[in-house]
């Protein structure tokens, strides 16, 4: 489906040109080859050239919704007929521009998750950097030079990340880009210029942005995007990277605390937070709970418990840990046994 139909789509227009170019340069590839498929491929070159009849496949953004069945064409020839569209995360946009042109149902709802959250964060994972939209365009072109241009790959698990907090709680989405029909025309320098010991990905990223501004060059095609929820995956690293600090300070558990209400995915419905237990000769030692007071005070509030409630309750349980499962009306407060996260 089209899921932009604005005429004002200014995606760095100096700098990019939405194109079927390189996608029929990649059929024409594939048409060489003996293969099943070599009928259809053969059949979807004659289309595209129906629709660009003097060549140039270049289309101008004011006209970008025009080409549906082109889209679509796309969409058939990569992924399988039989694949659900409501559970398959898929879409179409200019090259390293998030603001999608055309895809599947899934893919329009979380786009409409994220553009109604209040806070959205577009998180380069690399650096773990918050980008602007300027800083995530020049990330990913300067990232594709690297690679196609100069045979550089260094193999990154995440590139782009998207957190956005929905009803106090933080949820990640990764941006999984396919720029395999993506070309670029320019002249580049000579990396052999670097005054490096090695040459690395970052050592060739940090002298392109001052040798090679991008103004200079051209991206024409569109790029492949999924999105795919990576919370389990960011906040299992979060946690392992608290947990193996060896200063754990009460501020360290807070942020454990967070993490753990994005892995579990609570919102309003249950409250959790980490405390350090020290009992010294057989007592329960709470002035260690000093940064904890405000969201305990909340916490002891919300159940009508006082704070010695809350003491007596773990001094019963540090002495005989038991796990409860159904609510009584006469408890307020409910244990469970360590989980461990491996």
């Amino acid at each position: 489906m089209i899921l932009n139909t604005s005429k004002n789509n200014t995606f760095h227009e100096n700098v990019v040109e939405f194109s079927f170019k390189p996608f029929l340069n990649y059929l024409k590839g594939s048409i060489s080859q003996d293969g099943v498929l070599k009928k259809v491929i053969k059949s979807s070159i004659e289309k595209l050239n129906k629709h660009f009849p003097d060549s140039n496949y270049n289309i101008k953004p004011e006209d970008l919704p025009q080409y549906e069945d082109l889209y679509a064409l796309v969409y058939q020839l990569m992924n399988s007929a039989l694949v659900d569209e409501t559970s398959f995360s898929w879409g179409i946009s200019a090259p390293f521009s998030y603001d999608f042109i055309f895809g599947t149902s899934l893919i329009s709802k979380q786009l409409k998750e994220i553009q109604s959250s209040k806070q959205v964060n577009i998180i380069y994972w690399e650096d773990h950097k918050i980008l602007s939209e300027k800083e995530v365009f020049e990330t990913l072109a300067y990232n594709f030079i690297v690679k196609r241009i100069y045979d550089i790959h260094l193999f990154n698990e995440m590139e782009l990340v998207i957190c956005v907090n929905k009803n106090g709680t933080d949820r990640y989405l990764e941006f999984i880009i396919n720029d395999d029909f993506v070309e670029v025309e320019g002249v580049f320098p000579d990396i052999k210029k670097i005054k490096s010991e090695m040459i690395s990905k970052q050592s060739v990223l940090e002298f392109l942005k001052k040798q090679l501004p991008l103004e200079k060059l051209k991206f024409k095609g569109f790029s492949i995007i999924r999105i795919e929820d990576v919370t389990y995956k960011v906040t299992k690293e979060k946690l392992h990277n608290l947990f193996i600090s060896q200063d754990i300070e009460n501020k360290v558990l807070l942020q454990a605390t967070e993490s753990m209400k994005s892995l579990i995915g609570t919102g309003g419905d249950m409250d959790l937070l980490f405390l350090p237990i020290l009992e010294i000769d057989g007592k329960l030692n709470t002035d260690i709970w000093r940064d904890f007071d405000s969201v305990l005070s909340h916490i002891l509030t919300k159940y009508s418990a006082s704070f010695s409630d809350f003491t007596s309750f773990l001094e019963r349980h540090i002495k005989n840990p038991e796990i409860r499962y159904h609510k009584n009306e006469n408890e307020t407060w409910y244990c469970f046994e360590n989980n461990y996260i491996s």
